[in-house]
């Protein structure tokens, strides 16, 4: 007993005597670096500098350190259309012929996302005149040319583009709408008539870049009809339910200056339709639809 009071008062000692010793702390100061007081002290920086400024790493946010979702700012597009549609179709009574010349206008948006994808959504209005040549609706056989009919067209499209990796083309998947109101030719004057058609979209591009400011992309599509319907203001009535494919090719020609981007895109389209039903006395039951156009729109 007498040896471990010895040993506790020996412990005891040697505690009182270290507490009075200055106390070691960590210190951000290099090798030999003190304060005025010649005591080494804390770095008392926030704590939410923690650990950028004690450990020299840059202040990075979550998003830019983890990926950002967004690839960027939803763009807007208006601008000028112009299409010539030539229509051709087979009826009961003879052939019919329409050219039309429609100037309108375009106004889309798109959103792109990280990777190079995107997705995108316009809206084209139409409205110009058509010239009909071809046989008479309850005169077979009877033949005439009239100009200065009315026709209004509508055209929406969404799409989805994702990069393939392949040599730089991207692949589009969308669904699109036309709608096209105009007038016939019968034995007493004119009659009403409204086309319209659903279609799914697949296509490819390829964007080449010509110059600093200058973008080439060609475009190939193919459109398969979901639902079609004309619809003919006759008597008795007709409506005839189309079924039938589609093919484009375009190009946008892009010119970037600043944060804008003026866009000229000439294409081709072709539609082949047939008829799946017929009711009523509707007639032309097969088609061929030839639309050659241009846009002239500004990005932002």
């Amino acid at each position: 007993m007498k040896k471990l009071a010895l040993a506790a008062t020996a412990l005891l000692a040697a505690g009182t005597a270290f507490a009075d010793q200055p106390t070691f702390t960590y210190s951000t100061y290099p090798a030999g670096q003190v304060d005025n007081a010649g005591a080494p002290t804390w770095d008392k920086s926030p704590m939410k500098n923690w650990p950028a400024r004690n450990l020299d790493i840059p202040d990075t946010s979550m998003a830019t350190a983890g990926g950002s979702v967004a690839g960027g700012p939803l763009r807007f597009e208006v601008g000028l259309a112009f299409e010539h549609e030539s229509y051709d179709a087979d009826g009961s009574t003879g052939q019919h012929h329409y050219n039309t010349f429609l100037p309108g206008l375009k106004f889309g948006l798109a959103k792109p996302f990280q990777g190079g994808s995107e997705l995108s959504g316009d809206v084209t209005v139409f409205a110009g005149r058509t010239s009909y040549s071809g046989a008479v609706t309850g005169a077979p056989g009877h033949d005439v040319s009239v100009d200065g009919l009315d026709h209004t067209a509508l055209e929406t499209n969404v799409q989805y583009k994702l990069p393939t990796g392949f040599f730089g083309t991207s692949v589009m998947l969308g669904l699109g709408y036309q709608m096209r109101d105009d007038q016939g030719v019968q034995t007493h004057g004119t009659y009403f008539r409204r086309e319209q058609r659903f279609f799914a979209t697949l296509g490819v591009e390829r964007p080449f870049h010509i110059a600093e400011a200058w973008t080439v992309t060609p475009r190939l599509a193919y459109h398969q009809v979901i639902l079609g319907r004309l619809e003919q203001d006759i008597p008795g009535g007709g409506t005839v339910h189309e079924h039938g494919f589609g093919g484009e090719l375009a190009v946008d020609i892009d010119y970037r200056t600043g944060n804008r981007d003026l866009v000229l895109t000439p294409y081709v389209r072709q539609w082949n339709l047939g008829a799946s039903s017929v009711t009523g006395t509707a007639f032309e039951p097969k088609s061929r639809t030839r639309e050659v156009g241009m846009t002239l729109s500004v990005r932002f």
